[in-house]
């Protein structure tokens, strides 16, 4: 049994996301934390991939886009995990940046982290300038619990 379990952009490669939840919460202890990533439903692709397509066999690609507030809420119901906060990261600033690395990244996966490297820095601004565009983030994160005592109605 587990204090903090990591999934960490991990789920839309997993067929099976409502067994991988209930898995992820039988391995944690009452009160134990699920600190989860992954790719946000209505994000704007970034590049041609983030579009998919997706594959529909446990391959290791991407099976899905990614998912909603309301969808992680549901998968953690069907676990029975609490949800304690969902929140977004990736926005703007750091997609550009992402773009960045992947097209030198062409030429050698080295050469993408070296041009991108520098601009890392700019994402201290990333929030307030995604907020400004109204531009859709990335990555949507889950923090959930296991609940230390049961709970019946009536």
């Amino acid at each position: 049994m587990f204090a903090v379990a990591l999934c960490l952009e991990v789920i839309e490669h997993v067929l099976d996301d409502r067994k991988l939840m209930r898995d992820v919460a039988a391995c944690l202890k009452p009160g134990g934390r699920l600190i989860l990533t992954t790719p946000y439903l209505l994000n704007r692709a970034i590049t041609g991939p983030d579009n998919g397509p997706w594959s529909t066999v446990g391959d290791g690609g991407h099976v899905r886009r990614g998912y909603t507030e309301m969808m992680l809420r549901e998968l953690c119901a069907q676990a029975n995990l609490l949800p304690e906060a969902i929140s977004f990261g990736s926005g703007f600033i750091s997609q550009e940046v992402t773009l960045i690395q992947r097209m030198f990244a062409r030429i050698h996966p080295l050469v993408g982290w070296a041009v991108a490297l520098p601009f890392r820095a700019l994402q201290v601004v990333d929030r307030p300038v995604t907020r400004l565009l109204g531009w859709p983030y990335f990555s949507i994160r889950l923090e959930a619990y296991k609940p230390r005592f049961r709970v019946d109605a009536g």
